[in-house]
C-alpha cells in the first residue's frame, strides 16, 4: 500500500491537499483560473451568441417551415380523402344503377323470352292442328276416292254383267225423252 501511495502523490506533485487532510475547496482565484474561465465564457457568449441565434433562429424556421409543409399536406390528404369519399358514393350509386339496371333488364329479358315461348307454342299449336286438319281431308279424300273407286268398279261389274241390249234401249229411251222434254229456261 505504500508503494500505491508514493505513486499517487508522484502523479500530483505538488499539490495543496494532502490525503491524509481529505479533499477541499481551492479558494484561490488565480490557481483555478476562475478569471480565464469567466473571460472565455464571456467572450463565448458575446460573440458566439450571435452564431448561436442565428442557428436558433434558422432551426426555428425549419421547424416552422416542416409544420407549414405538414400543415398543407394534411389539408392536401383531407382533399383527396374528400374527394375519393365522393367518389367512391357516386361509385356506389353507379353500381347500385347497374345492379339495378341489370335486374330491370333481366326481367325484361325474362318476360320477352316467356312471351315469345308462349307465340312459339302457341304457332307450334296451330301448325299442328293445321297439318292434323289437313292429314284429316287427305285420308278423308284418299278414302273417298277409295270409295268412289270401289263403287265405280262394282257399277261397272254390274252394269257389265246385267247390261243387255234390252237395258240399254229402254236407258237411251229414258235419256232421250228427257231430252225432248228439256225446256231451256226464259223460253
Amino acid at each position: 500500500m505504500e508503494v500505491f501511495m508514493v505513486s499517487f502523490t508522484l502523479l500530483l506533485g505538488e499539490s495543496t491537499f494532502s490525503l491524509g487532510e481529505g479533499f477541499g475547496i481551492n479558494t484561490n482565484v488565480f490557481e483555478t483560473n476562475i478569471i480565464n474561465l469567466s473571460v472565455v465564457l464571456g467572450l463565448v457568449f458575446t460573440l458566439g451568441r450571435n452564431f448561436l441565434i442565428s442557428l436558433l433562429d434558422a432551426r426555428k424556421e425549419t421547424i416552422l417551415r416542416n409544420f407549414r409543409e405538414a400543415d398543407q399536406r394534411a389539408k392536401d390528404a383531407e382533399a383527396r380523402l374528400n374527394l375519393a369519399k365522393t367518389e367512391l358514393e357516386l361509385a356506389e350509386k353507379s353500381a347500385m344503377e347497374i345492379k339495378k339496371q341489370s335486374v330491370l333488364s333481366a326481367e325484361l329479358e325474362k318476360k320477352n323470352k316467356n312471351t315469345k315461348i308462349e307465340a312459339d307454342t302457341a304457332r307450334f299449336k296451330q301448325t299442328q292442328q293445321e297439318t292434323l286438319t289437313v292429314q284429316r281431308q287427305r285420308a278423308i279424300s284418299k278414302i273417298s276416292k277409295q270409295v268412289v273407286n270401289s263403287a265405280i268398279t262394282q257399277v261397272k261389274q254390274k252394269l257389265k254383267s246385267s247390261l243387255d241390249s234390252r237395258v240399254q234401249t229402254v236407258i237411251n229411251n229414258y235419256k232421250i225423252h228427257k231430252f225432248i222434254e228439256y225446256k231451256p229456261p226464259g223460253n
